[in-house]
């Protein structure tokens, strides 16, 4: 990994027919998401909305929307704006409230080991965007230390603010019934280092497993 640059929004977003926000949705109204995450935080805010499984590229369930297929549809905002549809967005959720999915909205760009001093390597380099990586980079920490798939219900949205490093982490269970979250922080000089990151992910697992988050689901 020699570069992660400038991050696009890690936010996810709502889009819905008649722009409609989560609040604003009937009952029974018809959300899609191929997210058991996104699914779990939809039902903990509307239990009484219909959370559907949706599949195929942004534009196809964007057309799903328009046809009926769905109410609504949860996608994330990074997507939404790379392909110039984030004209679509009705509604975009609050991270601190609604964590996503470690690394959303962050590009990682890898080189073979034996090409990072050439000129290439060095060019490629100056993409990187420390308030961008850095972040990015105790997420996915965050998340190996849970061990969690990208099939688990878990948020985990971290970001740079002045001199220190602040990360939430926010388990579901995937009824959207219960949810166990935790927040820490640490200064962005300790977790520029792989071992600064390690220590404060092991902080945070070890608080949520502290607090149930293993037997989440029984």
């Amino acid at each position: 990994l020699i570069a992660v640059p400038e991050r696009e929004g890690q936010r996810d977003a709502l889009c819905s027919r008649g722009g409609v926000t989560l609040a604003e949705l009937p009952a029974g109204a018809r959300v899609g998401t191929g997210s058991p995450r996104r699914a779990a935080q939809v039902l903990e805010r509307r239990p009484d909305l219909v959370v559907a499984d949706i599949r195929g590229n942004v534009d196809t369930r964007l057309r799903k929307v328009t046809d009926g297929e769905y109410d609504a549809i949860v996608l994330a905002e990074a997507g939404l704006r790379r392909i110039g549809r984030d004209g679509e967005i009705a509604e975009l959720f609050d991270l601190h409230a609604w964590p996503t999915s470690a690394g959303q909205g962050a590009l990682a760009i890898e080189i073979r080991t034996a090409d990072t001093t050439t000129e290439l390597g060095r060019a490629l380099r100056g993409l990187n965007d420390p308030a961008a990586a850095i972040p990015a980079l105790v997420e996915r920490a965050v998340l190996a230390e849970l061990e969690a798939g990208c099939a688990a219900p878990v948020g985990i949205s971290a970001i740079q603010n002045g001199e220190s490093v602040e990360v939430a982490a926010t388990v579901y269970r995937s009824d959207g019934s219960r949810s166990i979250r935790v927040e820490d922080a640490a200064p962005v000089a300790v977790v520029a280092e792989p071992a600064g990151r390690a220590a404060l992910a092991e902080r945070v697992v070890r608080v949520l497993r502290d607090r149930g988050v293993d037997e989440l689901d029984d």
